[in-house]
């Protein structure tokens, strides 16, 4: 009975997040973040093929490199840097099973600040659901464009095929679709889905400190000593949820943005070191891919990332603000300008990536910036 008892709370507790979380709860559910204590067995299955898939690919395009390398068909700095943008993919993977614990807590700390707050959980499933089938429509389209144009170029096809010809039949045909298919989606998909689980996390959790501002704005003289302390009680919560948020996030997000921000630089410098006559389709149609994905998901990560830089600044503006009518008032209540105060001292922190840089909206213009600067330097070295 009791082990009945459990799975149906297991199943519950997995609709609720699927509710909540939409498509992204299959990701999560495959790296066994959730409710539920025992990973089903179909995500069981599902996080075995996973977990071999994020291996074998690196290894085989790692190879790829290096035998494109010792037949002089790719220079050093491309080699050493392909082989870093296939590597990072799978550091964001480890980086994710190593905080897994800590991402289940926060679930868990969401669940509990909901209660507080007062509101019934927020669905995030109709947005998540939109970004993520917009990201396979884009890797489905331009892949296949991709392939239908590398038949044009029976050398490029080699790479996706284990250096097998297979002259065009079905077999090799269907290896070579697969192949350029889950490679693509390691290299270039995987990062962006990565990103969209901290993305949302993020602004989850700006949504809880939007909705906590409103309410300090709407105090007003005279203050009930029962609401500020529940205002209180809250900012702790909150803060409290926010340590957990950085700890759970801050390496994740410093991989993931090593990840893209390597994927770009490594695009331009093919692109700059390719003579132009060089520069065929399939290299077209991966320049597509990778523009589409990684740009905008670092954009998408910093922006929800920065939305709580952004409003744990204007609370503290309504706090300031509060002690400001309080200090106006003829009869003060001590306890009420202690509770002010408090919540005043305790100020909020940045989000972080790895406690290296801070995710505000200054970031992007540092890390595009960048490689704007580094495209000029090595044109104008050419």
């Amino acid at each position: 009975m009791r082990n009945k008892a459990s799975k149906e709370i297991s199943r519950i507790k997995r609709r609720k997040l699927k509710c909540k979380y939409g498509l992204l709860s299959f990701i999560l559910s495959i790296y066994g973040i959730g409710v539920q204590r025992k990973m089903p067995m179909v995500y069981r299955i599902f996080h075995l093929m996973f977990t071999l898939l994020v291996h074998v690919i690196p290894m085989y395009t790692i190879s790829v490199w290096f035998s494109s390398y010792l037949k002089n068909e790719l220079h050093l700095e491309h080699l050493l840097g392909s082989i870093l943008a296939d590597i990072l993919p799978l550091v964001v993977h480890y980086s994710i099973k190593l905080k897994k614990q800590a991402l289940k807590h926060i679930l868990m700390q969401y669940s509990r600040v909901s209660v507080l707050d007062g509101k019934n959980c927020v669905s995030y499933r109709k947005k998540v659901n939109f970004i993520l089938i917009s990201i396979a429509v884009i890797l489905v389209i331009l892949t296949t464009i991709c392939i239908i144009s590398m038949h044009s170029y029976p050398e490029q096809k080699l790479y996706y095929t284990f250096y097998i010809n297979f002259h065009n039949n079905i077999v090799g045909e269907c290896i070579f679709i697969f192949t350029i298919h889950f490679i693509f989606a390691y290299e270039y998909v995987l990062p962006c889905v990565m990103g969209l689980m901290c993305g949302v996390l993020y602004y989850e959790f700006s949504e809880y400190l939007f909705r906590f501002r409103k309410r300090l704005e709407i105090l007003s003289p005279p203050f009930d000593k029962k609401e500020v302390v529940s205002q209180l009680k809250m900012h702790s919560t909150l803060f409290e949820v926010l340590l957990d948020l950085q700890e759970a996030l801050s390496f994740i997000c410093f991989f993931f943005l090593c990840t893209q921000m390597t994927i770009m630089f490594c695009l331009l410098s093919v692109f700059v070191l390719t003579p132009t006559e060089n520069i065929i389709e399939p290299m077209i149609s991966e320049l597509v891919l990778i523009t589409a994905l990684a740009p905008t998901s670092v954009i998408g990560v910093v922006l929800c990332a920065s939305r709580i830089y952004v409003q744990c600044q204007k609370i503290q503006i309504a706090i300031h603000l509060l002690m400001d009518s309080f200090m106006r008032q003829t009869n003060l209540d001590n306890d009420i300008m202690f509770y002010v105060k408090l919540m005043n001292d305790k100020q909020f922190p940045i989000m972080t990536a790895g406690g290296i840089v801070d995710l505000t909206p200054k970031l992007m213009l540092g890390l595009f910036g960048s490689l704007f600067t580094y495209g000029l330097f090595t044109f104008h070295k050419l």
